[in-house]
């Protein structure tokens, strides 16, 4: 029998681009209780009403990059950027996601997938689907949408 820390919550199950070369394998996406509880308490309320659209953006990504242009999330991080047609404000009240805007969802390859950040962002106006600034702010993207 595997053991899961109680802390991790599973929310979906999904084909994870594991390294440069486009491999993929299934795997299961976690984000930790203690930090929805956090959010729930301390907000913001926008981040956490918009834990509800992590599955949707984790199964149906614009662009995955392998990394983050910061010490300690260049090797087992990942970024799943995602075009979510709504987004909750802060009062919880699902509205149009801006046509500017993308969803990021940052997640960290141990035991799984863990989400441990997301973030709305402006769209790059020169590549569709992927976020502005981001040649500077992460590695390379492992999976493209083909458009």
């Amino acid at each position: 029998m595997v053991s899961m820390d109680i802390d991790l919550r599973p929310f979906s199950v999904d084909r994870a681009p594991l390294t440069h070369d486009e491999t993929e394998c299934e795997c299961t996406f976690y984000v930790t209780n203690s930090m929805i509880d956090k959010l729930m308490v301390d907000g913001p309320p926008w981040k956490f009403y918009n834990a509800d659209l992590l599955d949707q953006g984790i199964v149906n990504p614009t662009v995955v990059f392998h990394g983050l242009q910061r010490d300690g999330f260049r090797d087992n991080c990942y970024c799943y950027t995602s075009d979510v047609p709504h987004r909750y404000n802060d009062f919880g009240v699902l509205e149009p996601m801006p046509p500017d805007r993308l969803f990021l969802i940052f997640v960290r390859r141990e035991r799984g997938m863990i989400v441990f950040d997301w973030e709305f962002r402006e769209a790059d106006e020169h590549r569709l689907g992927f976020p502005r600034d981001y040649a500077s702010d992460f590695g390379e993207p492992v999976w493209v949408r083909q458009q």
